[in-house]
């Protein structure tokens, strides 16, 4: 591929990125021209390739390389528009796994490739700040020059690079530490009307932004549970939390601009505190004319919904406009913290659902979180921001099966049956009634014991074990392919399925053959099934712990381990104990005779440790 008319900083992308295209591949010259659209055209002989910004070009590159393939050397003509100033992906580095610097840079790569221009680090203490080394203490802190070098790397992407910390809520890795004595609310939340935790919150400030080019910076400010009652109670009495927020606001946007930077907070606690059930995601919710004159007009609000309420979104940026005069940016989420694989088909729903909302209700800014909690495959999470790319520069999510699959060298239907692990997907029908409070029940089964379940009657009536064994072998033919690329994550898949249909083929059996004295089924369930279960779990541990060792830093994971440790530890104790009794070393096993419950699902699960 020649180009001609090449700007030095879009030459510089293609070098960049041309190999993940292959672009050498490709025997034709490309004019650039400059445009406000984007367009990609071919005549059979040559090309043109028409955009105005960095980001732009990045995704022309994608949609021309990939219809050319598509053509197979035929004429095309593809043009989109953008329907938002930013399209941004916020990364969680501080939630159990700590991606590395490569795994940031290949996150970069992909985000580019979708034509996405802002990046937000969730980084609450992984930074360094001078005087306090318990700041980020064995948590995974990048230097400075890290950020630097990740910051210069996406600038040459056209991607913006936001630091997204913390100075109110969300700090309890530090306010562990007695370094942090003097200025803590409660053991999460810093202590407001406290002349010392200015001091702190203008130390984290300044050493957050140091490194990156951009003057914005998200201050979080969200989940300030018990803002007022702890400390602060103590010294001054009761005051409303809304008032100690917004003087909390005040303050670290004062400090912001002292340092020539534009914050950004989430606006969750605005909307819950003017709610009557103190929830963010009240339609009903009053914006009082009191709470109007607190807000400060030069902080941005960044309101996050993952799809909890579906249609609530087009009155809730209604209801920032009456906060500050403006639509909100807005943060979607991918539905993967309660689960180890995505729930996709929820996600593309919440997508679905927000999207559309933003467009009409004129939001200029999206960005789509991926929370990288202990269990997470951050690659899991691609097909959503395929997605996003998608809904941003056309009217439908349609191309995104193509879009992702040409990037990412993936499978789109394999990445939409991942979903099946966390809810029951087997009709058009459930998907369409995919429900966040429904979700999470497949991590409540695959975390729940198998001697001392409290999830054993819900399990013996859902009886998936057929369920879970069909998608495993759904899995199966790509497990086998050897993929160099997603190998370690189909056969990941695979493994995980086939455990979840072992385990609910020993919970379907393992009550009832007690009851009835059947002691041949008994010993299967030892000598059989559970040491398969206790074979699939080990195999998918070890996929695991192989991607933690290419793509995080070693921090934070031994969450991962210690959680496959205690399902592998409990099902050995479950053959030991089931083999005395067997044997006659037990005359009975009294976890099995308790009476059962269903769970109420909107409740936690206690698990047996």
């Amino acid at each position: 591929m020649k180009f001609i008319n090449l700007p030095e900083d879009y030459a510089k992308i293609v070098e960049m990125l041309g190999n993940k295209l292959s672009l050498d591949a490709i025997e034709a010259e490309v004019k650039y021209s400059p445009s406000g659209d984007i367009v990609v055209s071919f005549d059979g002989k040559s090309g043109e390739i028409k955009c105005s910004k960095k980001h732009h070009f990045c995704r022309a590159l994608t949609l021309f390389a990939m219809n050319y393939k598509k053509a197979g050397g035929a004429a095309f003509k593809k043009t989109e528009k953008e329907a938002f100033e930013s399209l941004g992906c916020m990364i969680d580095l501080s939630f159990g796994t700590v991606l590395n610097l490569e795994s940031l840079k290949e996150l970069i790569d992909y985000m580019a490739l979708w034509g996405f221009n802002q990046l937000f680090l969730y980084i609450e203490d992984l930074y360094t700040i001078p005087g306090r080394p318990f700041f980020g203490y064995m948590r995974g802190t990048f230097t400075y020059d890290e950020y630097k070098e990740l910051d210069d790397y996406g600038y040459a992407l056209g991607m913006e690079l936001i630091p997204m910390m913390q100075t109110l809520g969300h700090l309890g890795s530090y306010l562990q530490w007695p370094e942090a004595n003097g200025m803590k609310e409660n053991g999460q939340v810093l202590e407001p009307q406290n002349d010392k935790t200015y001091e702190f919150v203008e130390e984290m400030i300044v050493n957050v932004s140091a490194p990156f080019r951009t003057d914005k910076i998200h201050i979080g400010c969200d989940e300030t549970h018990g803002l007022g009652m702890g400390a602060s109670f103590k010294k001054h009495g009761y005051r409303e939390p809304l008032g100690l927020l917004v003087e909390h606001v005040n303050r670290a946007a004062e400090i912001c601009k002292k340092h020539g930077l534009k914050p950004i907070i989430a606006s969750d606690m605005y909307i819950a505190y003017s709610s009557k059930t103190y929830n963010n995601y009240d339609v009903n919710a009053v914006i009082s004319d009191e709470i109007k004159a607190l807000v400060n007009p030069e902080v941005e609000l960044m309101y996050w919904h993952y799809g909890q309420f579906p249609g609530c979104d087009s009155p809730l940026i209604d209801k920032h406009v009456e906060l500050n005069g403006r639509p909100p940016m807005f943060l979607g989420g991918i539905r993967i913290w309660h689960n180890p694989l995505p729930d996709n088909i929820f996600s593309a729903l919440a997508t679905q659902d927000s999207l559309p909302a933003c467009k009409a209700k004129g939001v200029k800014e999206v960005a789509l979180s991926v929370w990288c909690y202990a269990k997470t495959i951050y690659q899991t999470t691609l097909l959503e921001l395929a997605r996003y790319g998608e809904f941003c520069y056309n009217d439908t999510d349609e191309g995104t099966k193509d879009s992702f699959e040409f990037v990412t060298g993936a499978s789109y239907d394999a990445f939409m049956m991942m979903s099946n692990l966390s809810y029951l997907y087997e009709t058009d029908e459930q998907k369409a009634a995919a429900s966040y409070w429904k979700d999470g029940l497949g991590e409540q089964f695959y975390n729940c014991d198998i001697m001392q379940n409290m999830l054993e009657k819900d399990m013996q009536e859902w009886a998936l074990s057929g369920y879970h064994r069909r998608n495993a072998e759904w899995f199966k033919p790509l497990a086998e392919k050897n993929d160099p690329k997603w190998d370690f994550l189909y056969k990941y898949c695979y493994n995980l399925f086939d455990n979840m249909a072992v385990k609910f083929e020993i919970v379907e059996n393992l009550r009832p053959a007690y009851d009835k004295g059947d002691k041949e089924m008994l010993k299967k369930i030892a000598d059989e099934l559970l040491v398969r279960y206790i074979s699939s779990m080990e195999r998918a541990c070890e996929l695991h712990m192989g991607y933690k060792d290419k793509y995080l830093k070693p921090f934070g994971e031994g969450w991962v381990e210690s959680a496959y440790g205690r399902r592998l530890e409990r099902a050995r104790g479950a053959i030991r104990r089931i083999n005395k009794y067997l044997s006659g070393e037990l005359s009975r096993l009294a976890e099995l005779e308790v009476e059962k419950l269903n769970h109420p699902f909107d409740a936690p699960v206690v698990f047996a440790r």
